[in-house]
């Protein structure tokens, strides 16, 4: 016997298999929402001119960028899953699994179509493999990083800052301003 999550459009209330997980982020506020296909394609239309007009700092080919061979970025090469999984996960700490084989799936339908979260979990390296917790089942960013042989940790030439005696650390910061 399994467990079926069902998710509901945030606009519409519809359930839906459909319905994906997105985030945005502006200023200190982080929005995430569940959108049925359309409702997500409104979005991204409504948001558009500012999208055209500002920088992105990280985004996720389109479906119809993605090579239609099901290969990498150059035909007849195979795709880099790590660095894929950067990508998606690029701006977060972490990601859950069912929304990196979704993003997968959006990426390059011909190389991840067949993909599951099982799928997935198996086929990453045992750093980047992912952790549970009480909300679900999550990759880390770092990790994936990591497993890619790239440094998370600061510059080797850039030296921290030793606390000056008599001075105290600003408190956490608490509200938006």
């Amino acid at each position: 016997m399994g467990v079926r999550t069902v998710r509901y459009c945030d606009i519409t209330g519809t359930a839906s298999d459909d319905v994906t997980h997105h985030e945005l982020q502006i200023d200190q506020m982080r929005v995430e929402i569940d959108l049925v296909e359309a409702e997500y394609q409104r979005l991204l239309q409504a948001l558009q001119p500012f999208i055209d007009a500002g920088r992105v700092d990280a985004s996720i080919p389109t479906p119809t960028a993605a090579s239609p061979t099901g290969t990498g970025p150059a035909h007849g090469q195979p795709r880099d899953l790590l660095t894929d999984l950067t990508t998606i996960a690029a701006g977060r700490t972490r990601v859950s699994l069912h929304e990196a084989v979704a993003s997968l799936h959006q990426l390059d339908p011909g190389a991840y179509r067949t993909w599951t979260t099982r799928t997935l979990a198996k086929t990453l390296p045992d750093t980047a493999k992912p952790y549970n917790d009480k909300e679900g089942r999550w990759l880390s960013l770092r990790n994936i990083i990591a497993s890619r042989g790239i440094s998370t940790t600061r510059h080797p030439n850039k030296k921290r800052r030793k606390p000056q005696p008599g001075k105290l650390k600003p408190g956490p910061r608490t509200g938006l301003f």
